[in-house]
């Protein structure tokens, strides 16, 4: 059997054996969460974080 990575032309959108999906997905909302957080803070100047 072909392994993922090459079935697929290099890249498997799946989750390794020993890993939970539930896992996995957590995983990634809170590691986006925090790129977006950091892009966001550091994109924007302390003048812009102000509702006035």
């Amino acid at each position: 059997m072909k392994h993922p990575y090459n079935s697929l032309g290099g890249g498997a959108n799946t989750v390794s054996d020993g890993y939970i999906v539930a896992g996995a997905l957590g995983a990634e909302i809170v590691s986006t969460f925090i790129l977006v957080y950091t892009v966001f803070s550091v994109s924007l100047s302390s003048s812009q974080l102000t509702l006035n």
